[in-house]
């Protein structure tokens, strides 16, 4: 009978420090999310048309400006820190009121997250947005897509959208 009284005494003592333990202020920075307010931007103080923001680090674009100028636009990313099943963050300019970017659809990819946000602006500007979209997800995959495509095109599945800018990150 006295084992069990011993084994009654430790049980509370156990859950107290496992709840201590347990409620640790450890925090995790992968899982802390880039704050959107600080996208890079121009002198007018919108975002930067030629920049995305993938897990906290700039990447360069070809700018979107350009995108009517170009018949076709094409950017390809490298990622070679991220792996897949890893959490990922992408964040872009929407540049255009009437484009949006699109994330491609598969099964393999587990959007988490989706945010548009406005950032402020010192002066507006007819024909620009202030808009950047958030995108986060895991990928069982080695690349994802983007399409920036006009506004017009929302109800249609990502291949047959029409796009204006695609955007492929690569994991390596």
């Amino acid at each position: 009978m006295a084992i069990y009284k011993k084994i009654l005494g430790l049980f509370p003592l156990m859950l107290v420090l496992t709840m201590i333990w347990g409620c640790g202020n450890h925090t995790d920075k992968s899982s802390e999310s880039f704050d959107i307010t600080k996208f890079p931007r121009d002198e007018q103080g919108y975002p930067k048309s030629n920049i995305v923001i993938i897990n906290g680090k700039e990447f360069s674009l070809k700018d979107l400006s350009e995108s009517y100028v170009e018949d076709t636009l094409d950017c390809v990313i490298e990622l070679p820190d991220a792996k897949t099943g890893d959490r990922i963050e992408v964040i872009l300019p929407q540049y255009l009121p009437v484009n949006l970017w699109s994330i491609e659809e598969k099964e393999t990819i587990d959007l988490t997250n989706y945010n548009k946000k406005e950032l402020s602006v010192r002066q507006d500007v007819e024909g620009k947005s202030a808009f950047v979209q958030k995108f986060t997800f895991t990928m069982n995959d080695t690349s994802i897509l983007f399409k920036w495509s006009n506004v017009q095109e929302c109800g249609k599945s990502f291949s047959e959208k029409e796009k204006d800018y695609l955007l492929k990150i690569n994991l390596t």
